[in-house]
């Protein structure tokens, strides 16, 4: 049998606007992807924003600004999450809204308690906080789409959520 390839190659394209007013194409590249720590998952971070509104007139490709993990705490995080077969992102949380959008294969989303809801190739996700994890139970790669933004942490009874934060 046969190891299935990896996704192809994904496109970054970031428009802005120039000193005169005019709109312009000011990013066209390979989406750049690193190993994540942990998994057997590679992710590319197409975006990140310091504030929110967030500035539009920036001069920084926002790809180069660390996350600070999986969310940043004042600002956005556009990332895109490769999953290859068989490989599971370990239960986690984060002070985070999370929208998920799964662009090809099938993923599995895990919670402590053994339920799971399977996504496939279109599915939606909001995920709001809670621990959760990923699996790719299938013999194909996975690409998933996530925009995380800050949100209050989770309180329950005065005290706040544990685990593995990342």
């Amino acid at each position: 049998m046969s190891t299935p390839a990896p996704l192809p190659a994904l496109r970054r394209v970031v428009t802005s606007t120039d000193e005169q007013g005019k709109a312009i194409v000011w990013i066209d590249e390979e989406a750049k992807f690193q190993d994540l720590p942990g998994s057997t998952c590679k992710a590319s971070v197409a975006w990140v924003t310091e504030s929110f509104p967030s500035d539009n007139q920036t001069g920084v490709d926002g790809a180069s600004i660390p996350p600070a993990g999986i969310s940043h705490p004042s600002g956005s995080v556009f990332r895109i999450l490769d999953v290859p077969p068989g490989a599971t992102f370990p239960h986690h949380y984060t002070h985070s809204i999370d929208y998920g959008v799964v662009l090809a294969g099938e993923a599995t989303h895990t919670l402590p308690d053994g339920s799971s809801a399977t996504l496939k190739t279109g599915d939606v996700i909001v995920q709001l906080g809670n621990v959760h994890g990923w699996s790719n139970l299938t013999s194909d790669w996975t690409r998933l789409l996530f925009v995380v933004l800050p949100s209050k942490p989770i309180e329950i009874d005065g005290k706040l959520l544990e685990g593995l934060q990342l």
